[in-house]
């Protein structure tokens, strides 16, 4: 009797399908392919499709990756394909040039037409069915706007949508198959780690800026100067020109980590010495980019209703200074106020509580964190929120709303 774990030669069972006649490679067949092709039914309130994807890693470098489609599609309404990096370990031998030179057939320029003038910016097209992303800045209040691509076509652009409160927005250009840009892991980016900034300029087809830096901060909050803030924003030290919004940040693959914005950009001025012994001042400006994984969240909502609906707990917070943090033991976020009727009012929480984790597993050590923790929630989601009150720890379940809700 042979092993359980042996070949048996079922009946029906043959050799597996050539490549071109499967959704899935082998590791093999993938070379130095670095991303997984995910497919999405446009979207349709009467029926609804799901995509599996399933990676492993093989050794250290070798992937596995399937593509599963988990509910019939209808090729009559068309399948927007896009790509997503999976982990595998990052190759800096290329030259810059070389890992830009990946990227730029998915990078494009926005050029946009309002009453005040004209402007433009730089967009990366992330759907092969014509989506494109980009900041809010870019489009926001445009009469007109036409995307010109790498190999040189003028398209007329359509806004699908713009959110403010996250710098970002979704166009559209009519047609298929468009190559698209790899969006890639933020959960991988490190301090130090070479980036490479790509913008469109204007009156430059074809000759993209290209600008070489390194990741200098991870998940900093950027007040601006319409009084909101961006949260988890990557700091980087690119160089880009001042019409450079939307400009495309990649990672040392080619994959796309960022969308750089000009919205709160300080200015800080340093010393730096030079080899005559003398000093000299020198300007640093920091560039803050929007991480990709947020970019696409916020994107596929715009694309889905035109709008995003941001979830709301009611409460203004602050930072707990080193004094508080060494009395607690720990770091959180202050409760300053409880808006009234709010979910945290409903909750139970007050102002001086100290929330420290959200849904039992995520430690909250800063206001700009409880943002974070709360937008990867919807309205409606039920949420765990653990607080210090009195120096005990309790939860409370706040279920959240659409920030604006309410009167």
């Amino acid at each position: 009797m042979p092993h359980d774990d042996e070949p048996e030669d079922l009946p029906g069972f043959g050799p597996p399908p050539l490549p071109d006649d499967r959704l899935w490679r082998h590791p093999s067949e993938l070379g130095s392919a670095q991303s997984v092709t995910i497919l999405t039914p446009r979207p349709d309130r009467r029926r609804t499709a799901g995509i599996g994807v399933l990676s492993g890693v093989l050794g250290a470098a070798a992937m596995l990756i399937a593509v599963v489609a988990l509910g019939g599609f209808d090729h009559q309404r068309g399948v927007a394909v896009s790509q997503i990096q999976v982990s595998a370990p990052k190759d800096p031998a290329p030259s810059e040039l070389a890992i830009a030179d990946r990227a730029l057939p998915a990078v494009a320029r926005v050029d946009v037409v309002r009453s005040t003038g004209g402007s433009s910016g730089t967009a990366i097209i992330f759907r092969n069915d014509g989506h494109l992303l980009t900041t809010a800045e870019v489009v926001e209040g445009a009469d007109l706007v036409s995307v010109q691509l790498s190999d040189g076509r003028t398209m007329k652009a359509a806004v699908v949508g713009v959110d403010r409160s996250s710098d970002l927005a979704v166009l559209k250009i009519d047609g298929s198959s468009f190559q698209t840009a790899v969006l890639g892991v933020d959960d991988h980016l490190q301090l130090g780690e070479p980036t490479i900034a790509i913008e469109s300029l204007a009156g430059k087809a074809g000759a993209p800026n290209v600008s070489v830096g390194l990741i200098s901060a991870l998940r900093r909050r950027v007040d601006t100067n319409s009084g909101t803030s961006l949260h988890d924003m990557i700091q980087t030290n690119v160089r880009i020109s001042e019409s450079g919004a939307g400009a495309v940040l990649i990672d040392s693959s080619g994959a796309v980590i960022g969308l750089l914005t000009h919205r709160g950009m300080p200015t800080t001025s340093i010393v730096s010495a030079v080899t005559d012994s003398t000093t000299r001042s020198a300007t640093l400006v920091p560039r803050y980019a929007t991480p990709i994984d947020y970019a696409r969240q916020i994107a596929d909502e715009l694309i889905l209703t035109g709008r995003v609906a941001h979830p709301w707990l009611g409460v203004k917070s602050s930072d707990l200074s080193d004094d508080q943090a060494d009395r607690l033991g720990r770091s959180g976020a202050r409760v300053d106020d409880v808006a009234i009727g709010s979910p945290a009012a409903d909750a139970d929480l007050h102002v001086g509580d100290v929330i420290v984790g959200v849904d039992g597993d995520r430690a909250i050590a800063s206001s700009s964190d409880l943002v974070v923790a709360l937008r990867r929630h919807h309205p409606g989601d039920p949420v765990g929120i653990n607080y210090l009150r009195g120096g005990e720890e309790q939860v409370a379940i706040a279920t959240l709303v659409e920030n604006g809700s309410l009167p």
